[in-house]
C-alpha cells in the first residue's frame, strides 16, 4: 500500500507533487503530529512483549507520521483527494486511522451545534455533513483534505482540499 501511495496511478505522488512552503504554524503542527507518531511507535514497541498484536499500533503510527509530513512538506497532496471527494485506495487504507480520529474530533467539536446555518439564498455553511444531512442540498463544496465524501451522496460534490488549521493557498 505504501508503494501505491508513493506512486499512484493517474495522479501525482503525495511526495513532492505540491510542495508546501512550511510556516511557523505548519511546522508546529508537524511537530505535534510527529510527536504523536513517535508516542504511538513507542507504545507499539513497549507492548510487543505482551502481545505481537501490539504491532498493529504501527498502522496509526504511519498514518499520523504521514500527516506530520503533510504539514512539513507534502501538503494536502498527502491525502490524494480527488475533486469528487474520493481518495485513492492506498490513501484510503494508509490514512484510515487518522481519518477515524479526525471524524471523532469533528464530532466532539460540533455535536452541540446545528449541522449548518443559512447564509443567503440557497447557501449554507456548516460542518462536514453526514449521509443523512447532505442529500438535503444540491451541491456541496468541500474544503477538507482528510474527510471523505459520504456514501450514496446525491449532491454534486466539489472538493478543494486544504490542510486543517491552515489557510487556503493562493492559486
Amino acid at each position: 500500500l505504501f508503494a501505491l501511495w508513493l506512486m499512484p496511478d493517474h495522479e501525482p505522488s503525495g511526495i513532492g507533487a505540491y510542495p508546501l512552503v512550511p510556516t511557523s504554524k505548519t511546522r508546529k503542527l508537524a511537530f505535534i503530529y510527529a510527536t504523536g507518531a513517535l508516542l504511538l511507535a513507542i507504545l507499539s514497541v513497549a507492548l510487543f512483549s505482551a502481545s505481537p498484536l501490539s504491532l498493529l499500533w504501527l498502522w496509526p503510527t504511519l498514518a499520523v507520521g504521514l500527516v506530520a509530513l503533510a504539514y512539513l512538506q507534502t501538503g494536502v497532496a498527502t491525502f490524494q483527494k480527488h475533486q469528487d471527494g474520493t481518495v485513492s485506495l492506498a490513501s484510503y487504507w494508509l490514512l484510515m486511522p487518522y481519518r477515524c480520529g479526525a471524524h471523532l474530533n469533528a464530532w466532539l467539536w460540533t455535536r452541540k451545534y446545528a449541522p449548518n446555518v443559512h447564509i443567503a439564498g440557497n447557501v449554507h455553511l456548516g460542518r462536514f455533513p453526514i449521509e443523512s444531512e447532505i442529500n438535503d442540498f444540491d451541491t456541496a463544496i468541500d474544503l477538507t483534505g482528510e474527510m471523505l465524501r459520504p456514501k450514496d451522496t446525491k449532491a454534486d460534490w466539489y472538493s478543494f482540499p486544504v490542510l486543517d488549521l491552515t489557510t487556503v493557498p493562493n492559486q
